[in-house]
């Protein structure tokens, strides 16, 4: 399998996620981030999934997997711990709907890396099934590396960024300033609002 990494929005996108255990709750905590639609379909349930059920985050359907499930399904998350649903889930999907395969990642056309997220900061890392060890192992070193501290620095970043843009600035000069505000000590919060005063007077 060759894969291209890419993020997509899920907003209101259908996701059908079949099984209830503690991975298929992962996939929903994620997917949840990402304001999908989702439905769960499992006969069980783990209690953070019956939580979220219960507070109207997802829908629970509780029985078993059928075909029609995955009708009209943007993404389906094949996530139960039986082989045969798994492989049943991905006979039913359709052919141009998004497939994830917990057990055998080459199965389905989509995978979900491990990823740390600051804010709009979001580091994804994928082994492509390798070792799920290793990637957890990278994203905790990117963890200590990029801390809380960059969740405000990078809402900086994208605020200095808006107002660049509305600048009468030439390209060349604007790429000047986006290079100065990462190469620089811009962590520091007293810079990076002269920084904007700066900017916001250039309108």
């Amino acid at each position: 399998m060759s894969v291209v990494p890419l993020m997509v929005d899920f907003t209101d996108k259908k996701v059908v996620v079949v099984g209830g255990g503690p991975i298929a709750e992962r996939r929903v905590h994620t997917l949840i981030e990402g304001e999908a639609d989702i439905e769960v379909i499992s006969p069980d349930v783990t209690e953070g999934l019956f939580s979220l059920n219960a507070a109207k985050k997802i829908r629970w359907q509780q029985k078993y997997f059928s075909p029609e499930d995955a009708v009209d399904a943007f993404l389906i998350v094949a996530a139960s711990n039986d082989t045969s649903t798994n492989q049943a889930v991905i006979n039913a999907s359709p052919s141009n709907a998004l497939i994830n395969c917990v057990q055998e990642a080459e199965e389905g056309n989509v995978q979900f890396p491990t990823h740390c997220k600051r804010g709009r900061l979001s580091i994804s890392v994928s082994t492509q099934g390798a070792s799920p060890i290793l990637a957890s192992q990278i994203k905790n070193d990117l963890e200590d590396k990029y801390d809380e501290g960059y969740e405000q620095y990078v809402d900086f970043l994208y605020e200095a960024r808006q107002l660049i843009k509305q600048t009468s600035l030439s390209p060349n000069e604007r790429k000047v300033i986006l290079r100065r505000l990462v190469e620089e000590d811009f962590f520091n919060k007293d810079k990076q609002v002269h920084m904007l005063h700066h900017l916001q007077s250039q309108q």
